[in-house]
C-alpha cells in the first residue's frame, strides 16, 4: 500500500468528479440550497394564522342598583372591541362575521383555523363580574354624576366570556393561536384588573383534534415521507439497474408496449406500497398510539395514490441517469426540499411568504395534509377532494410523461 498510489487514485476520482458536472454541481450548489431552505423554514413562528372574529357585543353595560330599583346604562366601553384591537396581527389574519354558525362551518371545512366568538351581553357581564370580583359597592352615572348603590346579588355574569372555537388538527398552529389570544387577555384584563384571570373570560373547545398530541400532527407527514423515500429509491435505482444490464433494451424491441413496462412497474411497486402503508400505520398505530378519527382505508389508498405518482416521477429521473451513481444523485434533491418545505415537520404557516408557494408545488404537501385531515380530522373523500385531485394530476402527468419518453427510448433502439 504506497502512498504515491493511493494519491494517484485519489487524484483520478476528483478528475472525474470535476468533469461530471452534475456531481459537481451538487457539490458546489446543494449545501447553500439545503441550509438556506433550512434557515427559512424552520427560524419563523406562524404567521398569518386565519381566524374569523364575531363580534355581537353591543358595548353597552347594564348594571342593576338598590335606589331606585332597576338599572343604569353605561355606553361605550365596549370591553370586547379593546380586546380585539390587542390582537396580534401578524400571528393572526383577522376576518369579520356577524354569523356564528357560518363562521363555525369555514373552520369545520378548513376554510380558517379558528372562531373568536364574543356574546352580545358581553360588555355588561364582564364589566359586571369586575364589580363583583372587587366588591364595588357604589357607582358614578357617568351621564349626570349621581352616585348609585350598586345591587352586587342581582348582577349577570352568564355572558362574560368569550369563545374560542380552534381546529387542533396543526398543533403547532393550534398553540400560536391560544398563546397570541392568551397574551392578549393578559395585557387587557389582568394586568388592568389583577384579581381576574384570562381563563375566566376565555372558553377553548377544539373543532378537530382535542387532545391531540405533536406526534400526532407529525406522524402523517412522516409516513407520506417514508414512503417518498422507499418508492423513489426503489423505482429509480430498479429501473437504472434494468437500463446498465440491458434488460430494457431487450424489452423494447420485445412485442411489450412502453405502456405495458410502465404499468407493469406501477402494478408492482403499488402492491410494494400498499404492503408499506399497512406496515406503517400497523407502527404508528401499535407503537406510538397515534390517533386515527377517520377511515384507515382511505388513508390507505392517499399513500398508495401518492406513491403511484412517485413511481411515475422516479421513471423520469431514471431516464436522464446514466448509471446508479447518477440516480442516486436525484435522491436528496427530491427528498430534503420535501421535508424542509411540504409542512412535514414545521407549519408552512411558519415559513416567510417567499417560500411558502414552493410548498404548494411539492407533491408530498398534498399527501401529508389528505392524511392529517382523515386521521385527525376525520374528513372524508370530499372533504379531502382538492389534495386528491393534486395526487391524482401528479400521477397523470409524471405516468404520461414517462410513457412518452420511454416510447422515445424505444424507437431509439
Amino acid at each position: 500500500m504506497g502512498a504515491t498510489r493511493i494519491l494517484a487514485m485519489a487524484r483520478n476520482i476528483l478528475l472525474r468528479l470535476v468533469h461530471d458536472r452534475r456531481t459537481l454541481g451538487m457539490i458546489l450548489v446543494m449545501p447553500i440550497i439545503f441550509m438556506g431552505l433550512f434557515g427559512f423554514a424552520f427560524a419563523g413562528e406562524p404567521e398569518d394564522i386565519g381566524i374569523i372574529v364575531v363580534n355581537l357585543d353591543t358595548g353597552i353595560a347594564s348594571v342593576p342598583v338598590k335606589e331606585p330599583v332597576g338599572n343604569i346604562t353605561i355606553p361605550g366601553l365596549s370591553l370586547a372591541e379593546g380586546i380585539i384591537d390587542g390582537f396580534d396581527t401578524k400571528t393572526l389574519t383577522l376576518h369579520f362575521s356577524d354569523d356564528a354558525d357560518e363562521a363555525l362551518k369555514k373552520v369545520e371545512n378548513g376554510e380558517a383555523w379558528a372562531v373568536v366568538y364574543f356574546p352580545e351581553n358581553f360588555t355588561s357581564d364582564l364589566f359586571g363580574k369586575l364589580l363583583k370580583i372587587t366588591r364595588t359597592e357604589t357607582i358614578i352615572d357617568p351621564i349626570g354624576g349621581q352616585t348609585y348603590s350598586v345591587d352586587l346579588q342581582n348582577i349577570s355574569t352568564s355572558d362574560a366570556r368569550m369563545d374560542l372555537r380552534v381546529d387542533g388538527s396543526n398543533t403547532q398552529v393550534a398553540a400560536a393561536i391560544i398563546q397570541s389570544i392568551s397574551e392578549t387577555l393578559l395585557k387587557s384584563v389582568e394586568e388592568s384588573h389583577p384579581d381576574l384571570s384570562f381563563s375566566d373570560v376565555l372558553n377553548i373547545h377544539y373543532v378537530y383534534g382535542e387532545n391531540a398530541r405533536f406526534i400526532d400532527f407529525f406522524a402523517p407527514g412522516i409516513m407520506a415521507l417514508v414512503v417518498t423515500i422507499i418508492t423513489i429509491m426503489l423505482t429509480i435505482v430498479s429501473f437504472v439497474r434494468e437500463k446498465t444490464n440491458g434488460t430494457l433494451d431487450r424489452l423494447f424491441v420485445s412485442p411489450m408496449r412502453s405502456t405495458d413496462i410502465v404499468l407493469g412497474y406501477t402494478v408492482t411497486f403499488s402492491l410494494v406500497a400498499l404492503f408499506q402503508s399497512v406496515e406503517i400505520i400497523a407502527v404508528a398505530v401499535l407503537l406510538f398510539d397515534i390517533r386515527i378519527v377517520g377511515s384507515i382505508a382511505l388513508a390507505l389508498m392517499i399513500i398508495v395514490l401518492y406513491a403511484i405518482g412517485l413511481l411515475g416521477l422516479g421513471f423520469l429521473l431514471s431516464t436522464i441517469a446514466k448509471n446508479e451513481f447518477q440516480a442516486i444523485q436525484f435522491i436528496p434533491l427530491i427528498i430534503l426540499p420535501s421535508i424542509i418545505v411540504a409542512g412535514v415537520i414545521w407549519p408552512i404557516e411558519s415559513m416567510p411568504p417567499i417560500i411558502r408557494p414552493v410548498s404548494y408545488f411539492i407533491p408530498l404537501t398534498y399527501a401529508a395534509e389528505a392524511l392529517r385531515s382523515v386521521m385527525i380530522r376525520g374528513w372524508g373523500p370530499l372533504e379531502i377532494g382538492a389534495d386528491i385531485l393534486a395526487l391524482v394530476i401528479f400521477a397523470v402527468l409524471t405516468f404520461s410523461l414517462s410513457i412518452l419518453i420511454m416510447r422515445k427510448k424505444a424507437h431509439q433502439s
